[in-house]
């Protein structure tokens, strides 16, 4: 019961100090990374754009360049989105509730987990789902295994998404010089070393996670420090 609580309580902090945008006060919708690295909604900016006629940040109110393309254009922060939705899907149960075969939707889904269509399949549908060219480079889990992976690792049974510049590729790389997530063909062209430094996606999501947790207990002290001051 007490690791149940200190779950909770560990992703209530999460979730008040990293996804809630500093204009709505509400959980990020389309999180976007200004220049200056502060991240608000895409729609929080586009109203502040269409109000002031210039992009400021409201945090540290410099005054940021609006790309071709608008507020849309502005680099997405990945994270934070991806974080976002792994909140919605734990609280609408919806990655583990459905137990109807995703393929034929008859059978019970109790076979295998396909990371990349984020279904479950019974093993009738399994057996095409491996076969057919169109998903058969997709990977599929053991459910017992996904299940014990996706609460151990949820990094590792996260379906990749696709390079917007090259649908083909999947964002594979997270280029640390730029902070921005990139695909394999993006690391020679514009991102190209020894001038950019690069991580796998999931290496530099594990680091993120030991961030939020080092700040996160750096924020418990402090509230231990003031609630001891208050009561001395």
């Amino acid at each position: 019961m007490a690791e149940g609580n200190d779950e909770r309580s560990f992703l209530a902090k999460i979730d008040e100090n990293f996804l809630i945008c500093g204009i709505c006060s509400d959980r990020y919708r389309s999180a976007k990374c200004l220049p200056c690295l502060h991240t608000f909604c895409e729609p929080c900016l586009s109203q502040l754009l269409k109000k002031a006629g210039k992009l400021d940040c409201p945090i540290c109110r410099r005054t940021c360049a609006v790309p071709n393309g608008g507020v849309a254009a502005l680099q997405n922060n990945f994270f934070v989105n991806d974080l976002v939705e792994q909140f919605r899907l734990r609280e609408d149960g919806k990655n583990e509730e459905s137990t109807k075969c995703g393929g034929c939707e008859e059978n019970e889904g109790d076979e295998v987990r396909c990371i990349e269509c984020d279904m479950n399949l019974c093993s009738t549908c399994a057996r095409p789902h491996r076969r057919v060219p169109a998903t058969r480079s997709h990977r599929l889990m053991p459910l017992n295994e996904y299940k014990e992976a996706k609460s151990t690792d949820p990094t590792s049974v996260t379906a990749q998404k696709p390079c917007d510049k090259h649908p083909s590729h999947p964002l594979a790389y997270f280029c640390v010089t730029c902070d921005e997530v990139i695909c394999l063909e993006r690391t020679v062209i514009d991102h190209r070393a020894p001038e950019h430094k690069h991580q796998y996606v999931k290496e530099s999501a594990k680091n993120y996670v030991k961030d939020l947790q080092n700040l996160l207990t750096k924020f418990a002290e402090k509230e231990r420090d003031v609630n001891e001051s208050n009561t001395a």
